[in-house]
């Protein structure tokens, strides 16, 4: 049964390590609040999958003074490399989460250009036209694999400090 236990974490842990897509998270056109400004300071862009809304797979702030997302690459989980996976991104208020904002607005779900891998060219994200088409204005965190496979591994020396 330990034997068992053991093989089953490390195919768990060992599942983590395949290649996942990567993608830049930034936006060639200004984000603007209602009033017509930029977003600017006070503001957060998350990148989300079109089917699971609830759950941020990266985040990024705005350049205080316009409505340009400053970029930072996001790791897709369960998409591979090549993969062209379905996207929403939403803008919302720092510190509240996007149910909560009064000021927040999101881009109808897109297909991405094919992920890239851990090292840059990663395709940009979202698609040129997120402007014009962005729809008015949960910090939800994202669990670590890490801290499961920690977790797994404590409950296995658990047990064996136990016999």
């Amino acid at each position: 049964m330990k034997k068992t236990l053991a093989l089953l974490a490390a195919l768990v842990m060992a599942s983590s390590a395949y290649a996942q897509g990567v993608i830049q998270l930034f936006g060639f056109n200004e984000i603007k609040r209602p009033d017509g400004t930029g977003a600017g300071a006070g503001y957060t862009a998350g990148l989300f999958l079109a089917s699971d809304l609830n759950t941020v797979l990266g985040s990024t702030d705005f350049i205080p003074g316009t409505g340009f997302m400053n970029g930072v690459d996001v790791t897709i989980p369960g998409s591979p490399v090549g993969s062209t996976p379905s996207l929403v991104v939403r803008a919302w208020e720092t510190g509240k989460t996007f149910a909560t904002s009064t000021i927040r607005g999101e881009h109808p779900a897109f297909v991405s250009p094919p992920l890239g891998g851990t090292a840059p060219p990663n395709p940009a994200v979202p698609p040129p036209d997120l402007g014009p088409n962005f729809q008015g204005f949960t910090m939800t965190p994202e669990p670590s694999t890490y801290a499961l496979g920690i977790a797994g591994l404590g409950a296995l020396a658990m047990m064996r400090r136990r016999k």
